[in-house]
């Protein structure tokens, strides 16, 4: 008789830099939660590894690349589960002396602030940036 047993979810780990904190490991968390089919999320802020069950590896690693948190799993993905972003034609900018105000929510130490103008200042033709708590 063959069997009919439901297959348990795969588990799967992520090597994830940036998380230095609790709130790290929230933010880390609340990210994967929209990501369909994952139904568990261990987070180990000492080895910076998170532990998930369920969903696709590549859209893990997107959604914790999206909040921040660079991510790459310890594992080969399977061949269509590609992390590299979908680029589908260049933008192209022009250069101003224009500066921005932005309002960012959930910093809560210096670590984040540091990631966030990390970030801020990997975009092309940002030369400066200041970050306040």
């Amino acid at each position: 008789m063959p069997d009919i047993s439901p297959k348990a979810p795969p588990t799967y780990q992520l090597h994830v830099e940036g998380m230095t904190c609790q709130h790290c490991i929230s933010r880390v968390e609340k990210a994967l939660e929209p990501v369909d089919g994952v139904s568990d999320v261990q987070v180990s802020l000492e080895n910076n590894r998170v532990t998930i069950t369920g969903g696709l590896p590549h859209q893990a690693v997107n959604a914790l690349n999206s909040a921040g948190y660079p991510a790459t799993p310890y594992q080969p993905l399977p061949g269509k589960c590609d992390t590299a972003p979908n680029a589908t034609k260049e933008t192209v900018f022009t250069e101003t002396n224009e500066s921005y105000r932005i309002k960012i929510r959930e910093m809560t130490c210096a670590s984040c602030v540091g990631r966030v103008e990390k970030a801020i200042l990997s975009v092309d033709n940002v030369k400066q940036a200041s970050i306040n708590l």
